[in-house]
């Protein structure tokens, strides 16, 4: 694995927001030599709460959901990261041992796991990745924020476009004007867990959106309309 990683492993769009832009040629270098990028199928996961934190992992295309299991057994969506993004950084940088949430893989996944001592090596060494990850974090945590005003005081249906777009966005290229060509990853059932409804409930409201023209489902998957982008939820 050499310099082709900036690109051969850089997800639709995502060059814009990745840590491997703003890397220093030695830091590229070292990482080219330690690291190589992992294919994850999906419902696989990258780590599991509880694990020892071990690295940060970039995902350069897919999607991973961010989540915790409760008390009660239940998984909780908290965040999903989309190509560019990155998982594991926040904890890293604590004093905990453990990852306090687990990432799974919502479709196939390819990543770069960043082993922690690399990482911790980035940040003292260079300030534009320190900003990088800094900013990261801070759409995270603006992002985990929002999510649960959504899941508190939202509706059903401004949770599903929320999520919708959220995650659509990365595919919206593709689509074409008053046409339903925007695919979008996530199954029926992994989004009525994304969004803390019941499976039924979530069908139900799904079937509304294709009458308006909004969605097309099929046997295996959802198609998003262009529509549905410009649908303002506050």
């Amino acid at each position: 694995m050499g310099k082709e990683l900036r690109c051969k492993d850089c997800g639709q769009g995502s060059r814009e927001y990745c840590l491997l832009t703003v890397l220093s040629e030695d830091s590229f270098s070292d990482l080219a030599h330690i690291s190589n990028s992992i294919h994850y199928e999906k419902g696989e996961t990258l780590f599991q709460q509880g694990d020892p934190v071990h690295s940060l992992y970039i995902i350069c295309d897919g999607f991973v959901k961010l989540g915790r299991r409760t008390l009660e057994g239940k998984n909780q969506a908290l965040i999903f990261c989309g190509p560019g993004t990155f998982a594991g950084a926040t904890v890293i940088m604590s004093p905990r041992k453990q990852y306090i949430l687990y990432a799974k893989c919502l479709t196939h996944v390819k990543s770069i796991p960043i082993p922690k001592r690399c990482f911790l090596e980035w940040l003292n060494n260079d300030p534009l990745i320190l900003k990088r990850v800094a900013e990261q974090c801070a759409q995270n945590f603006n992002g985990l924020a929002i999510w649960a005003s959504f899941l508190a005081y939202k509706s059903l249906k401004e949770r599903l476009i929320y999520v919708f777009q959220q995650i659509g966005r990365h595919y919206i290229d593709r689509a074409v004007e008053n046409e339903i060509i925007c695919p979008f990853p996530l199954s029926r059932r992994d989004l009525a867990e994304a969004i803390g409804s019941a499976y039924e409930t979530t069908v139900a409201q799904l079937r509304e959106f294709e009458a308006q023209g909004l969605i097309k489902i099929s046997a295996s998957s959802i198609e998003l309309s262009p529509r549905i982008f410009n649908m303002i939820v506050e």
